[in-house]
């Protein structure tokens, strides 16, 4: 596995999707469905105020 930096908002939006349709599926009460565009935007503000570490590989 190799961990690096990225500030790539679309990756960390891609990466999770898996383990947030996983929440949405099994709390529908707390987790709404998967909206892409909406989670790159979420993803985008937090990396303008910081970096984020992702593992890949």
């Amino acid at each position: 596995m190799h961990i690096r930096q990225t500030n790539d908002f679309e990756l960390v939006a891609k990466l999770n999707k898996t383990v947030h349709d996983l929440h949405a599926n099994l709390y529908p009460e707390y987790f709404k469905a998967y909206n892409d565009e909406e989670i790159k935007a979420c993803f985008r503000k937090i990396i303008v105020k910081e970096t984020l570490s992702v593992a890949s590989g």
